[in-house]
């Protein structure tokens, strides 16, 4: 029972959130709603003419915004049946139970495994390869700070977001150290 409970919570933890794609489909019901009521003799609508295009671009937007999102919530939930396969399910779950939250909340550093809030990945220790400090710069103007970590594999996942303009960066340096104290073969830098 112990046991679902931190399942549950890890899936909340680590699933990245299709907030986006939700509103927008949230739209696309409700227009669609009254675009069927309008066409039933409910005057809700003007007009109703051109508005099943504006409905179906609506559905098509919700579809495209949430695609990505869904993509790595699949790819989660196959690494989840992998661990629990493999019977790694359990160590994780106690792991992530008695993890120490860092940097807010937006990362929990275990004493095998790294899990970021919205990552979509259990990260184990041994298999990281790199870990660094991302900045993204649009026309000269850094717009993005996240802390990635690079797998053996070649797959690289965002860890966490960072603040943008933050000066101090001792609360990255610290999750950086700790995934070095677990792995000393592991790279630490930026970009």
């Amino acid at each position: 029972m112990e046991q679902t409970k931190t399942l549950r919570r890890l899936k909340k933890y680590l699933q990245p959130g299709l907030f986006t794609g939700k509103i927008v489909l949230i739209m696309g019901v409700i227009f669609l709603i009254a675009y069927i009521l309008t066409l039933n003799g409910m005057r809700i609508l003007p007009d109703t003419e051109g508005y099943d295009t504006i409905v179906i671009f609506i559905f098509f937007i919700a579809l495209i915004v949430s695609v990505p999102g869904l993509i790595q919530i699949l790819r989660f939930r196959k690494q989840l049946r992998e661990l629990d396969q493999r019977g790694e399910l359990s160590q994780v779950l106690s792991d992530f139970a008695s993890a120490e939250s860092m940097y807010n909340g937006k990362v929990m550093m275990g004493n095998s495994y790294a899990f970021g809030k919205g990552c979509s990945a259990v990260i184990r220790y041994e298999e990281v390869e790199r870990v660094y400090l991302y900045e993204h710069y649009t026309n000269s103007i850094k717009d993005e700070r996240m802390l990635k970590v690079k797998m053996k594999n070649g797959k690289t996942f965002g860890l966490c977001r960072l603040k943008v303009y933050l000066k101090r960066e001792e609360d990255e340096t610290e999750v950086m150290e700790t995934v070095l104290s677990h792995n000393p073969d592991a790279q630490i830098g930026v970009n």
